[in-house]
């Protein structure tokens, strides 16, 4: 658009079309007829569609709530649904389904949302966070369809599941691995990773990569 546009992440479908996500300060960003839409503040996040051989934007839709919304990843799974991450600020973030529908506090929540293939419809979304600041860098779609994001945390009591690895926030930032159910209403898995020091699952500040694998049998690399 006639602003800021940054791409951070981007996939592909079973057909070879390509989706891309990231934030946008335009209020002229190019969305769709017919696209799921909520917009609020001047930093939104974005996913667009395009044909694979970038002649077509099939879908294109800008999202989020009244405060800065930024997508980090994007991911697609068998049944062509789009799950995306990334870290809000806002409040009112959409809310469908969701495992933790209220905002945590602090600098910044983990969202994920998951929208229908065409982008018309925001089938479910939830916070994940504490009271912290909260950022997702990853989203992989595992074997059985959980969703699974990695990233960083500075929240003391970022949830974390009754088996998980490591319960204990271990100082400065550490890094979090989390597995939700594929209507992201349910917190299956979460664990903290990380020492005494800063650490981080796909990049820190201004440095970002996607740093999370899923193998055929469900196991999680990061």
């Amino acid at each position: 658009g006639s602003s800021g546009d940054i791409c951070r992440s981007l996939t592909r479908d079973a057909d070879g079309n390509i989706y891309v996500a990231g934030e946008t300060d335009s209020s002229d960003f190019p969305v769709t007829s017919g696209a799921y839409s909520s917009t609020g503040a001047k930093t939104d996040m974005f996913v667009s569609k395009l044909s694979a051989d970038l002649m077509t934007l099939l879908e294109s839709t800008v999202f989020g709530g009244s405060d800065e919304d930024v997508a980090t990843s994007v991911g697609v799974n068998r049944s062509g649904e789009v799950y995306v991450s990334g870290v809000t600020l806002s409040k009112d973030f959409p809310m469908q389904g969701a495992y933790d529908a209220t905002f945590n506090g602090g600098e910044g929540d983990i969202v994920i949302a998951k929208l229908s293939g065409d982008l018309s419809k925001l089938f479910a979304s939830t916070y994940l966070g504490g009271f912290g600041k909260d950022y997702a860098h990853s989203i992989k779609i595992a074997p059985d369809q959980s969703v699974v994001v990695a990233g960083f945390t500075f929240s003391e009591n970022f949830p974390t599941s009754k088996t998980a690895y490591d319960k204990s926030y271990n100082g400065y930032a550490d890094g979090i691995v989390s597995v939700l159910s594929k209507d992201l209403g349910k917190l299956v898995a979460s664990t903290y990773l990380g020492g005494q020091g800063g650490d981080s699952i796909g990049g820190y500040n201004s440095d970002f990569g996607d740093a999370l694998a899923i193998d055929s049998k469900g196991n999680i690399y990061v």
